[in-house]
């Protein structure tokens, strides 16, 4: 690889490191932990407590840094997307309009990889920085606890207890650290007593430092600038991303003839409920003229059958939802890490333009590095069982289909493949090989931990290890369908009993899965995001897939728009998801559909003919 100029003045990004050695592959490492369990645990244990104040003033800190400082919250955000410069580097755009990630490409889950270790760095040294203006009584032990730290991730796909009356009651929900409006934080105060204060949180959004809206002209070429896009029949939507002072989930959409929305949207909204609700109900529209459909369980289930065994016949098959045309594409290679993030991003930012549904501005929104963290854990976990498989022959790269900032269209993805604009210590700039072992990056996942299943010899004890990680997914992920199936098979036999987990597999593994894969146009609405969602009948809503898409003809600051997405345009550049409508057509037959109980495998498909039914959403609920 070749080194950029001034390779010294760079930001090295090495993982936090601090008490690891590297000569020891099988020393444990600290854990990034499950965003909930870590917050949930500041009142028994005083490590966590230390380290969740810590979080709060140093993103706080970071939040309220000039946009004009390379390591503030705003320019790490904007490598995204928006605004449209180079990071840490001086280098031209290789596909005007469009920043750094890679989208609908094989290096998507590799590139986020050092983006993620990138801003877990930067909030770690603010920690230490803060650790370090405690009295000297106990400094060392603020110290211990930034030091042990590591960035937490939400995992959208496990359900949590919400309900204190009834605990045993779940949901999709936020993380509870967004919710509040403000938190009450400990700050030290040199030689003398600690200061306690309240700030307001800055994971529930983030502000501009100083107050201004994003685009505005004080912000020069670092400001934001407003998204259009439109079809081929010359129908245009703009996204006023320029006007907002802060970001927003679920906002109201923006009309500007209602001035109640328009300083909503310029202010931020948090509606947190919404993305709850969508979590499950995918933000599907509202028919007066039908009833509301019943909603299936789908967020789980679809994480559930990433890791099924064999499940993909190649990591690009994994990683992307590119499509790529080849004869016998098999069924399960529709569905996607990527297709699973990108629906994430949509029931997240919602149908009226929050920041985390649209590709130039989503990493704005603080929720955007909880959801790139756990992102990375299911990338981590799928490389532990799937350790053999990568993307090192010819015949399993791919090209690059959109060109960004360090790419043009058309490039060959290899796992040597720069990862611009992130290096590390020697100036070099990171590969996905350099990527591909999490551990040496100082961290790892509640579920990834091989130190703990050493054989005698002191080798990991893979059946062991690999056994304790499915049974951890299966609890998590396959709770509902499991429920479903037991209702199913206590109907037809009452007396149905079983004693061990492997019978009850055995029995759900006997099941028919169906599934729903879609391949759409990227550029259909000429980059204007929206989803397609898939019904069984007019009541029951099976699930959805999202296109994460930036505009072909008017991206940032570049009147000219993506030349490449419009060239995207004419070669109808296509895409993969997939939706696993099986527990919709469990439903369906819970609710006495004739057709269906038992699920017989002629009778499923005959219903489906008549009863598969499909809608396209695009923002603002069109």
């Amino acid at each position: 690889m070749s080194k950029p100029e001034n390779q010294h003045e760079h930001y090295a990004i090495t993982g936090i490191q601090v008490g690891l050695d590297p000569k020891k592959p099988l020393e444990p490492k600290p854990l990034r932990l499950e965003v909930d369990d870590w917050v949930l645990r500041v009142d028994s244990d005083p490590m966590i407590r230390k380290q969740v104040n810590l979080f709060f003033v140093a993103m706080n800190d970071f939040c309220n840094m000039p946009i004009t400082e390379k390591l503030s919250y705003w320019q790490i955000a904007g490598i995204h997307g928006q605004p449209i410069v180079p990071w840490d580097e001086k280098t031209e755009s290789q596909t005007a309009g469009v920043g750094y990630c890679f989208h609908n490409s094989l290096l998507f889950p590799t590139w986020h990889r050092p983006y993620m270790l990138l801003f877990e760095q930067r909030v770690y040294q603010l920690m230490l920085k803060r650790a370090e203006e405690f009295s000297a009584d106990v400094r060392d032990e603020w110290i211990a606890a930034a030091n042990s730290w590591r960035f937490p991730y939400w995992d959208w796909a496990e359900k949590k207890s919400r309900n204190i009356i009834n605990p045993d009651v779940k949901i999709y929900d936020v993380p509870l650290i967004v919710k509040d409006d403000f938190v009450k934080i400990e700050v030290g105060g040199g030689e003398g007593p600690s200061l306690f204060k309240d700030i307001p949180n800055p994971m529930a959004t983030f502000r501009t430092p100083d107050g201004l809206r994003m685009g505005s002209p004080e912000y020069g070429k670092f400001g934001l600038q407003a998204v259009t896009s439109c079809n081929e029949k010359g129908y245009c939507a703009t996204h006023y991303f320029n006007i907002c002072t802060a970001t927003s989930r679920h906002p109201p959409a923006y009309d500007v003839k209602n001035p109640e929305s328009v300083k909503q949207w310029g202010d931020g909204v948090q509606n947190n409920d919404c993305v709850r609700d969508a979590l499950f109900t995918h933000d599907w529209y509202e028919n007066k003229k039908l009833p509301e459909p019943k909603y299936s369980d789908t967020l789980g289930e679809a994480v559930y059958q990433l890791f099924g065994e064999n499940h993909f016949s190649s990591y690009a098959a994994f990683a992307t939802t590119r499509y790529t045309k080849e004869k016998n594409k098999p069924p399960a290679d529709y569905l996607s890490l990527e297709d699973i993030h990108n629906n994430i991003h949509d029931w997240t930012g919602g149908k009226t333009d929050g920041h985390m549904a649209h590709v130039p501005v989503a990493a704005f929104d603080p929720i955007f590095w909880l959801h790139h963290c756990n992102v990375d854990r299911l990338l981590a976990i799928w490389q532990e069982l799937n350790s053999d498989v990568w993307f090192s022959k010819p015949e399993e790269q791919l090209t690059e289909e959109s060109g960004n900032w360090s790419l043009p269209k058309g490039a060959t993805n290899t796992p040597l493949t720069p990862l611009a604009p992130f290096r590390g210590e020697d100036g070099e700039y990171y590969n996905s090989d350099m990527v591909r072992n999490w551990y040496t990056e100082g961290y790892t996942y509640p579920e990834l931990q091989p130190w703990n299943f050493l054989d005698p010899s002191g080798q990991v004890d893979k059946e062991r290890y690999h056994s304790s990680i499915r049974e951890r997914l299966s609890a998590l992920y396959a709770t509902n369908r499991k429920i479903i199936l037991a209702k199913e098979e206590l109907k037809k036999n009452p007396g149905w009993q079983v004693e061990t987990r492997k019978d009850i597999e055995a029995t759900y593994a006997s099941k028919p899965d169906y599934i729903a894969n879609v391949r759409y146009e990227r550029y259909a609405l000429g980059g204007r995001p929206f989803s397609i969602h898939v019904l069984l009948g007019d009541k029951y809503h099976a699930g959805s897939v999202y296109n994460f898409c930036t505009p072909a003809e008017s991206t940032g600051s570049d009147p000219a728009g993506c030349g490449n997405c419009r060239q995207q345009v004419q070669e109808r550049a296509e895409q993969k998801g997939q939706i696993n409508i099986t527990n919709a057509l469990l439903m369906a037959a819970d609710d006495g559909v004739d057709e269906l109980v038992g699920l017989d495998d002629d009778r499923v498909k005959d219903w489906l003919r008549e009863n598969l039914q499909w809608r396209i959403l695009t923002v603002c609920a069109h």
